[in-house]
């Protein structure tokens, strides 16, 4: 399943994408430059989910998950600035972005009904990595700082995340590798800003092939359609043992 939204340190910030387009939803024209994914379900050992995306245009105004959960989209301009996660109507999440005027992501906040405040601010450097300076606090600020990291892009593909944890000597050390095929999320407008620095895997033009985290190994195998997009995919640990599996549609 499309992970975004995370850009915490080790895995903090993000929901997850599992959708679909609802019948207002006229973004999915002929031509693989237009294609938007219309449904996308994913399985596991125990259940199935599959979440509906419903667009203005190319932009995403909602996703609404066949487990209760639903998603909705702000947008200034054609920047993602807010998505709230809600359940039975009570929103239990947020994560808002601020940009520079080249439309990168400066800063996310993610607040939960938890009493979870984070905040990750972003520094786009001359050399190309990406700094990030994590903090966490509460209503009034996030002031608290937790630790810093950089981002290496290759190709355009984040592929190494390195974070320092405050008073620690050794960083952790996320590593990903990518295709050369399309993502399903490529033409959604605004994204691309949000993966690149998502920490998860995500990139803005391309599929995650393997991930070595904290949380272990991961390897995903795709097929993928004649426009280069991918139809289904699966995840398995690095003992092959099979985690999920994916369908897309356009």
């Amino acid at each position: 399943m499309k992970k975004i939204f995370t850009t915490a340190a080790v895995a903090l910030f993000m929901l997850s994408l599992a959708s679909c387009s609802d019948d207002d939803s006229s973004s999915n024209t002929s031509g693989s430059d237009k294609v938007l994914p219309s449904k996308v379900v994913e399985h596991d050992a125990s259940e199935s989910v599959t979440g509906t995306y419903s667009y203005n245009g190319s932009k995403l105004k909602s996703i609404t998950y066949t487990s209760g959960d639903k998603d909705v989209f702000t947008y200034s301009g054609d920047n993602i600035v807010k998505s709230e996660s809600s359940l039975a109507g009570t929103i239990w999440l947020t994560n808002t972005y601020a940009y520079n005027s080249k439309g990168q992501v400066t800063e996310h906040v993610y607040t939960d009904i938890y009493d979870t405040y984070e905040k990750i601010v972003f520094v786009y450097n001359s050399n190309g990595t990406i700094s990030t300076t994590q903090y966490s606090g509460d209503t009034e600020a996030e002031s608290v700082l937790e630790g810093t990291g950089i981002i290496t892009i290759e190709n355009g593909n984040p592929v190494k995340y390195a974070y320092t944890l405050t008073g620690d000597d050794t960083a952790t050390i996320q590593l990903f590798t990518f295709d050369d095929k399309k993502s399903p999320w490529k033409n959604i407008t605004g994204m691309a800003a949000i993966d690149l620095i998502s920490l998860e895997g995500n990139s803005p033009e391309h599929n995650v092939l393997t991930e070595q985290t904290v949380y272990g190994d991961y390897k995903y195998t795709y097929v993928y359609n004649n426009d280069g997009y991918p139809t289904s995919s699966t995840e398995s640990d690095n003992e092959d043992e099979l985690n999920s599996t994916t369908e897309y549609f356009y």
